[in-house]
């Protein structure tokens, strides 16, 4: 892992100093998508596809979030 940094649980203004220094940053959705799916490996000895987990967990939220907003 030279020359990558990764920062888990940021809060507030230390979020945006991580991200100008170039500390990559996993928020709270991607944070959910590693963890179910180092969960799977470790259960099933499969790797997922994580970018289609990312995928399909963005289209998820947007259709809370649309249904929510049409509820109001």
């Amino acid at each position: 892992m030279r020359g990558r940094r990764s920062l888990v649980g940021l809060i507030g203004a230390n979020i945006m100093s991580s991200l100008s220094a170039g500390t990559r940053v996993l928020t709270r959705g991607g944070m959910c998508v590693h963890q179910a799916a180092e969960t799977f490996r470790l259960f099933t000895g499969v790797h997922p596809d994580v970018e289609r987990m990312h995928r399909t967990f963005a289209a998820a939220l947007a259709e809370r979030d649309a249904a929510q907003a049409s509820a109001t």
